[in-house]
């Protein structure tokens, strides 16, 4: 099992309570300001519960990004020319984060968007969802193929815990 970077950039992912909020319809969230990634579809229950967190729904992605106050540019954190072993080998992982260090450094902000595409409950299935362009459409429909097992750097977790 691959361990997920606790966030994704230098920015902690902070005590649940102190998470930005993000509103769904009637159901507010604490939403994490930053991704886990790298990580697997295996490995999403054991880090889930540690947190007490759910998995968010396609809904609450389009939410979360809607709701960013930093929003990147996933065309700048694509790798290019893409093999199955550049894109899942620990130095695709470091160049990713570099990247996204590159692309918030000296910006302040709440809570990012762009930087992964999102695990989300699908309804029928959890699959990758998101990785918004900055126009607000999504590049990954939720369609992988992907076993559980497999992780590349552009996978990431969002935690979500709604607010009681």
């Amino acid at each position: 099992m691959m361990q997920p970077y606790v966030g994704t950039t230098s920015t902690p992912v902070g005590e649940v309570e102190t998470w930005p909020r993000v509103r769904l319809g009637c159901v507010e969230y604490y939403v994490a300001p930053v991704y886990l990634a790298p990580i697997a579809r295996c490995d999403l229950d054991h880090v889930l519960r540690s947190w007490g967190c759910e998995l968010p729904s396609r809904e609450l992605v389009d939410a979360i990004w809607e709701a960013a106050d930093l929003r990147l540019n996933p065309w700048k954190l694509t790798r290019r020319p893409m093999t199955w072993k550049n894109a899942c080998s620990a130095e695709a992982f470091e160049d990713q984060r570099r990247r996204i260090e590159e692309q918030i450094a000296g910006r302040e902000f709440t809570l990012l968007a762009g930087s992964h595409k999102d695990f989300a409950d699908l309804g029928s299935r959890v699959d990758l969802y998101g990785w918004h362009t900055l126009d607000g459409v999504p590049i990954e429909k939720g369609a992988t193929s992907h076993n559980a097992l497999y992780v590349d750097y552009s996978q990431g977790l969002r935690l979500v815990r709604r607010v009681l």
